[in-house]
């Protein structure tokens, strides 16, 4: 058995809470196939539409509305732009950033030698050498 039935108690007396328990059990034999197939598409829709619905409700009540970005200079200066941030200029801009490393150069930097100390390839097998001596 997969599905454990639940041990009902807390009714008038002992007599009830047993007569309660046993139809619950002889429900749990007849329907468990069905709830084992049904309830991964419970929890799909019904669940995950509740707990996004409660997430949105509770982050709007407390954080408020994600401002809007209509490419005016106030809401860029208040934004910031990973792609400008973590890439070099070269590749922020293919990646659709400004490209002018508003934020320095120093992360793009730092993120370009470690990309190319752990992430170089052998020649002769083409594994992540110096990574795998690391790990």
């Amino acid at each position: 058995r997969n599905v454990v039935p639940p041990k009902l108690n807390g009714f008038l007396d002992e007599g009830i809470d047993y007569i309660i328990t046993q139809l619950a059990d002889a429900l749990f034999d007849m329907y468990e196939a069905v709830f084992k197939r049904a309830l991964p598409n419970f929890f799909d829709t019904f669940v995950r539409d509740m707990a996004n619905d409660y997430l949105e409700e509770t982050l709007l009540k407390f954080v408020g509305a994600c401002p809007e970005n209509n490419n005016d200079v106030a809401a860029t200066e208040r934004h910031l732009d990973w792609r400008d941030m973590l890439l070099l200029p070269s590749e922020a801009i293919l990646a659709g950033a400004s490209g002018t490393s508003p934020y320095g150069n120093v992360i793009p930097w730092a993120i370009d030698i470690v990309e190319s100390q752990l992430f170089t390839a052998d020649d002769n097998d083409g594994l992540l050498t110096a990574l795998n001596d690391m790990l």
